[in-house]
């Protein structure tokens, strides 16, 4: 018998458990992309929209409309002042908040962001 895991979807940032490593840059960018606005916080939650609608959040589907997010990111890192360190550290953090929602949601890991 195999069982099936139910994921909720739609779901809210705040719905997830309070703590998650990454969650507040993960939540801004949302808002930043409910808002039409392209930071480096939206940027990297549109490049990880996918896994992010896997785990049930509600991304909104301007992340879909930015063309190579990964570039973009970088660019607006690079823009602000960080450089390759930076940005790696936030795909970090992401890949972190994504492992650790999917392990607190009974999931097991998905591929990296």
């Amino acid at each position: 018998m195999t069982t099936t895991l139910r994921i909720r979807r739609n779901r809210r940032i705040e719905d997830l458990p309070p703590g998650l490593p990454g969650a507040e840059l993960v939540g801004h960018g949302i808002a930043a992309l409910e808002r039409g606005e392209r930071t480096i916080e939206a940027l990297l939650v549109s490049l990880a929209a996918p896994r992010l609608r896997d785990i049930g959040l509600d991304v909104p589907r301007a992340a879909d409309h930015i063309a190579e997010p990964n570039l973009a990111l970088y660019a607006a890192v690079r823009h602000s002042g960080g450089d390759h360190f930076d940005y790696n550290a936030l795909l970090g953090r992401l890949s972190s908040f994504a492992d650790a929602a999917e392990w607190m949601l009974g999931r097991p890991a998905g591929k990296t962001a």
